[in-house]
């Protein structure tokens, strides 16, 4: 019976190994690093310079690239470091971010979107792939109120959020109604 079971979970390893693809990175998650390269190409930005190890090569490892962390234990990307990435911050060059750009990162816990001249809105489905976040940076960008989801109730869905940098954009005092209902949540 024990040799049985040792079997079964060799073979449960061996799955889930080759699900997981081998490689400290997620497919998904992979894909969306590329996709967040793609968007700062996209804006005039040389992204080879500034994202080197970000390789759309099936054997480059996302854990290891640079502006980007990974839990040790589940190798998901739990971390991005993605300030700075306009560096020439000229203020004609506006880019809009639709934040569905990070759908595919689950269990992140930390995004730093701080100094980007960045303009774009949160909608319910983008809020509920970040329940996770502790920490989240928007600081220094073009955020106005079209920022904000239709429901301030949708601020809920940020349970675990400790720290929230929304200083220097261009908010009204309809951001006092979000984290109105934000702090409540967090601190019932």
């Amino acid at each position: 019976m024990r040799s049985w079971l040792t079997v079964a979970n060799w073979v449960v390893m061996l799955l889930l190994i080759q699900l997981h693809g081998g490689l400290c990175c997620w497919e998904e998650e992979r894909l969306g690093l590329l996709d967040i390269k793609a968007f700062v190409k996209s804006n005039g930005v040389d992204a080879i310079d500034l994202l080197p190890s970000w390789l759309d090569d099936d054997h480059s490892d996302c854990c290891n690239w640079e502006r980007v962390t990974c839990n040790s234990t589940t190798d998901r990307v739990t971390q991005l470091w993605l300030d700075n990435l306009n560096e020439e911050y000229v203020y004609s060059d506006i880019w809009f971010l639709n934040f569905s750009i990070f759908l595919p990162f689950k269990h992140l816990m930390s995004l730093n979107l701080s100094h980007n001249n960045l303009f774009g809105s949160i909608e319910g489905e983008e809020l509920s792939a970040l329940e996770n976040l502790e920490e989240l940076d928007l600081s220094r960008n073009h955020f106005n109120g079209s920022l904000l989801p239709q429901d301030p109730l949708s601020f809920s869905r940020f349970r675990k959020l400790k720290q929230l940098d929304l200083s220097h954009n261009h908010f009204g005092k309809e951001i006092f109604r979000y984290l109105n209902h934000l702090l409540l949540h967090l601190y019932p």
